[in-house]
């Protein structure tokens, strides 16, 4: 993964999908847990129905972290099948985005809920 240039000092290159699946996660996953978990504790409701019903029959942590885990498993799967050609970082760029607006809503709710 690493070359070794003049010196013995090592580069690591890290590609383009490797960074785009980190912010994914980050975003998707991470920050839409966090955000959600918040809301829910100051007293918002989730909206999305799936998730909503899957949280009252497993618990609200439980059901995110499950349903994060199976959307990511399934869009990881699809990325690693996909040709250069398709562009298969908009897999994870569009997690980021969709990710994105969740929080954005999320923050919005609990602004309206606190406030």
């Amino acid at each position: 993964m690493g070359e070794v240039i003049e010196g013995g000092s090592s580069v690591t290159t890290v590609s383009t999908g490797t960074v785009a699946w980190g912010v994914a996660l980050v975003v998707f996953v991470a920050g839409d847990i966090l955000t959600t978990t918040y809301g829910l504790q100051v007293g918002v409701s989730e909206s999305n129905p799936v998730p909503a019903m899957v949280m009252d029959a497993v618990g609200a942590l439980p059901a995110m972290v499950g349903l994060k885990l199976l959307a990511v498993g399934v869009l990881w799967a699809v990325y690693r099948r996909l040709d250069e050609r398709y562009w298969p970082e908009t897999i994870p760029l569009t997690l980021t985005a969709v990710g994105g607006v969740a929080i954005v809503i999320n923050t919005w709710m609990i602004a309206l809920h606190v406030l």
